[in-house]
């Protein structure tokens, strides 16, 4: 995604559906005390709506000029290491979230991108690319050229074959910045993700190691006391919606 430029109203309100769709699938993820590094920073754009959304964030890349734009676009404090996506020096499950995008890769160097992100993130992380079964391409086979992806891309069934023998729940969503479709896709719920994430623009895979971490952490007793060791902490519920 950072690799989408803005040089005009059409390039930014692509990006603002991909962020907007970025800060969606990641509604679930848990803010306080935790640390979230995102991967091919960029300019650092992301970082700033990131660390707004409550994450201790803290970007990477490996081109020195972006490394310098996000020194400026960040917030102040963020720590931006110089390091390429499949080498990044930090110990593993050093992050609690990770956020990697692909961009230029090969199908190669992005598995190898895949296993470092997956090195480090301890909770989750997602995986965002540029879609080349996107709807847009056909769009480009009769001319229509006021859509354009940044870079080539990557399938989604090459995505998949690099996390396929990973751990955790995983959970495909995407952007599909085409109005007289994205609504249409949107009334659909979980067949209209699958939609998008399939022929969307771009596309995010999101890997929950951690699905516990979204639940309560209180067991709950519903009349049968047995159930759970004495002395536990629990909710409890009783009928007559008296507790």
């Amino acid at each position: 995604m950072h690799e989408l430029p803005q040089n005009n109203a059409q390039d930014r309100w692509m990006w603002t559906c991909c962020t907007a769709a970025l800060q969606a699938n990641i509604a679930s993820w848990r803010r306080r005390n935790t640390r979230l590094l995102e991967i091919n920073c960029g300019r650092g754009l992301c970082l700033q709506m990131l660390w707004e959304c409550g994450f201790d964030v803290t970007g990477s890349s490996a081109l020195p000029e972006e490394r310098s734009a996000a020194f400026v676009n960040a917030p102040h404090g963020t720590e931006i290491l110089a390091a390429s996506d499949d080498d990044i020096p930090v110990e593993t499950d050093a992050f609690d979230w990770v956020i990697l995008h692909l961009g230029q890769h090969d199908v190669r160097r992005m598995r190898l991108a895949v296993q470092e992100a997956m090195r480090i993130a301890s909770r989750g992380l997602v995986i965002s690319f540029w879609n080349r079964s996107s709807l847009l391409r056909p769009l480009h086979a009769f001319g229509c050229t006021r859509f354009m992806l940044p870079c080539r891309g990557l399938f989604v069934w090459q995505v998949l074959g690099a996390v396929r023998d990973f751990p955790g729940k995983k959970r495909l969503s995407g952007c599909l910045p085409l109005p007289f479709v994205s609504g249409l896709f949107s009334l659909l719920g979980g067949a209209g993700r699958i939609c998008t994430a399939l022929m969307g623009a771009w596309t995010m895979l999101r890997i929950n190691l951690d699905p516990a971490a979204s639940g309560t952490p209180l067991g709950v007793r519903s009349g049968h006391a047995a159930a759970l060791a004495q002395g536990a902490a629990v909710m409890e519920c009783r009928a007559g919606g008296k507790n």
